[in-house]
Order: C-alpha cells, then structure tokens, then sequence
C-alpha cells in the first residue's frame, strides 16, 4: 500500500512536531518525556520533515531554479550571523534544538492559511492551562501532593516554593512564565479569528483566560497582552476609522485601568491582581517598579559587552558565565548586544523592525474579513507581543516560545506572497 503525502500535509506534520514540543516540553507529565533519547530521536524527525517542506517549496530536486526573495535571503542572514556567533557557544548540544528555528518559515504551506483545527487548539489549550491554575489556587494539597510530582525535579521544587509563597499559580506547567505565555497566545488567537470563528461566545472565553493571567501574576505579559491586541486593532483600521480607533484604544485602557484599581482596593481576593496593578500605577506615575533582581542582570549584560562590544561573549554564555544567577538577561536586546556584539545585534534589529512593518503592510493591503485576514493579524499580534516582552523576557531564547515568533514570521510572509499573487491576476 502506498502512502502519498502532498506538499501541504508535509508542512503540516512539520508544524504539529512544532507545537507539540513547543506545549508538552513543559507540561504536566508529558515534559517527563522531552528528555535523552526520546527529544534527540523527535527533533531527528522534525528537522527531516521541515527540511523535506522547505526543499519542496523552494523547487528544490525537481530541475526548478531556486530564487530567493528579500525576505529569504534576510532570514538567511540572520541564521549565518547566529552560526558565527554559536561557534563561542560553551553549551554547544544547544545549538541544534535552536537552529530548528530558521526553517519553520520556510517550511510552511498556503494551505496553513486556510486552517481553522491549529487556531482552536491554541484556545482549547489556554482554556485548560486556566483550569490548571484554578486547581493549583482552590486545592493547594491536591496540587503539592499529586500534580507536582509529574514535572522534573527542578520545577517540582520551584512550583512548591511559589505554592508556600501563594504568589504564582502555574498550574499545568513547569513555570507561570511558560503559562503567562501560553495564555497569552491562546488569547491573542481567541481575539484575531472572533469574527471568522467564535462569535460573541469568545467574549465569554476572553473573560475566562484573563481569569488565568490573574492567577500567574505575571505584570508584563499582561500588559504586553492588552497592548498588542491593541496595536494589532489599530493598524487593521483604514482611514478615518484609524482615528476613531485611537479614542476606542484609549477608552480601553482608561476603563482596564480602573476596573483593575478597583479590584485591588476592594475585598474581593484575586490573585496577583494588586501586582498588575502596581506595575501598571508604576508606568503610568514614573515610580520604581521592583522587580527580582532584573537591575543586575542588565547591568552585569553591560559590563560584558562594553568588554566586548564588537563580537560579544558568545552565544548563550551570559547563564553560564554569570555565575551567581545562572539565568538568562531577561531582555533579549541586551542578551543579544552582549553575547553577540553590536554587528549581530544590528542583523536581528533590522530583521524583527522589518518583519514587524512587514505585517502592519500585510493587514493594510488585505481588507477583507476572512480566515487569511485572520491569519494575518496573528501573525503580527504574536510579533508584537514577542517585541514587547523581549524587554523584560527571554522568548527569544525559550524554544517553546521562539517557535511562535518564527511561526508568525512565516505566516505573515506566506499572506503577503499569496497577496501579490492575487493582485497580479
């Protein structure tokens, strides 16, 4: 019996690889298995079949010429400049898992544009995170005794350390920044396809996954949330809806703001609602927002690359040779600046701004209201969001979070292809 697999279910099997390493590395149980064997036979698997997707897109073994566009060639320059910089690299068995990055956009299919399966799925996920961290926050026993025990040693200790602080509720995953993420993700796509798939029902389904960012606490993803849906909204508007746009955008921060200040001066108990708060009152009056230690990694990123402003330290030394935290920058910018020197920094700037721009055009080009338009606001909505919390993160150098960025960055490129293809008709 002969199993033929056209192009597009190649691409496909390829981005489900993606995200199911992406959500399971660090969920419940399932993380357990990410490990020695298993995770080098899985990415084995899904570096032949994003391969075998590119290859097949770009004509190559079928006697086609390869032309490569702008866009291409720029990705090319980013992945020569992060193999330069990988060569200083201390922990080199990294260097494999995140060159998987470079190929995912040119692996994906314009059948991906069509899909409407991998958009629930974001939200189903997010909706169970959410119930994850209800669990974690109603049955704290339950929790420490059963649920812990189904991730790795080290997340087993940190959960239960946050579980004694009654802080952070991670729920179904390994850290509440991993779950701050996800439900950031699950929402973005809740609020870009409403129109083409859920309806009014998604205001109930929004409600229910901010229930979920409460609980992580987690100040930034919040905040970055809310602002890049709110980019997102705004740059989809023509003309003069723009300007009617920018007095709906600030109505809705002006009312998010005292919604969330009423809620931490009343009774009512939500958690982490009074840390957002807090960070949103310190944005807004200039007043010290104190975070966990977050001044001496960059201070100390600064040290290292005044140091070494040209080429930088190497790529991902900043945890191993910083010693007293072990911890990465949490600011992929200064990261980038001191492992990598200004040269390479300058290379990933350009790349992120003009892929940025790149999808602002996209949904200005493209006005009508379908699921490529949907797509397409995605796909910027997950850049806005990777930018922004870039500054106080590390999603460029998470895997499972790198995976979107990169995802997006095919996705937007794939609609702005399939446009052009349209207008020349």
């Amino acid at each position: 019996m002969k199993i033929q697999l056209k192009s597009r279910d190649v691409s496909l099997i390829g981005t489900i690889l993606l995200f199911t390493y992406s959500y399971c590395n660090q969920f419940l149980g399932v993380s357990l298995l990410f490990s020695g064997a298993f995770l080098i036979s899985y990415f084995i698997v899904l570096y032949f079949v994003l391969i075998l997707s590119t290859t097949n897109r770009l004509g190559m073994f079928r006697n086609k010429s390869i032309i490569l566009d702008s866009y291409s060639l720029q990705l090319l320059l980013v992945f020569i400049a992060t193999i330069v910089s990988m060569i200083r690299c201390i922990e080199k068995q990294q260097i494999a898992f995140y060159l998987i990055l470079f190929w995912i956009p040119l692996s994906l299919d314009e059948y991906i544009l069509e899909n409407k399966s991998l958009v629930r799925v974001f939200v189903l996920i997010s909706v169970i995170l959410v119930i994850g961290s209800l669990i974690n926050y109603w049955f704290p026993q339950i929790y420490s005794m059963y649920i812990v025990k189904g991730f790795r040693r080290g997340a087993s200790k940190r959960l239960v350390m946050f579980l004694k602080e009654g802080i952070y509720y991670a729920g179904f995953t390994s850290q509440v920044a991993y779950t701050s993420f996800f439900l950031c993700m699950g929402m973005g796509a809740l609020m870009c396809f409403r129109k083409v798939i859920y309806g009014s029902v998604a205001w109930v389904i929004a409600g229910f996954i901010m229930l979920g960012m409460f609980l992580t606490s987690k100040r930034g993803p919040f905040i970055f949330l809310i602002t890049s849906l709110l980019l997102v909204y705004f740059f989809e508007g023509l003309g003069r809806h723009k300007l009617i746009r920018v007095f709906k955008i600030v109505f809705v921060f002006v009312i998010t703001y005292f919604i969330i200040a009423f809620l931490a001066y009343t009774d009512i108990n939500i958690p982490g609602i009074d840390r957002i708060y807090k960070a949103i009152n310190g944005f807004i009056t200039s007043g010290e927002i104190k975070n966990t230690g977050r001044h001496v990694l960059f201070a100390q990123a600064l040290e290292y690359f005044l140091a070494k402003p040209l080429w930088g330290i190497g790529w991902g030394n900043y945890h191993v040779l910083f010693t007293p935290l072990k911890t990465h920058v949490h600011n992929i910018y200064l990261q980038l600046l001191c492992e990598d020197g200004i040269f390479v920094f300058a290379i990933y700037f350009v790349f992120f701004v003009t892929q940025m721009f790149i999808g602002i055009q996209a949904i200005k080009r493209y006005t009508q209201e379908d699921i490529k338009r949907a797509w397409m606001k995605y796909g910027l909505f997950i850049q806005f969001f990777f930018l922004l919390y870039g500054i106080t993160g590390n999603p460029l150098y998470d895997l499972e979070m790198a995976i979107f960025y990169f995802f997006a960055v095919g996705i937007v490129n794939l609609s702005i292809s399939t446009v052009n293809e349209t207008e020349m008709v």
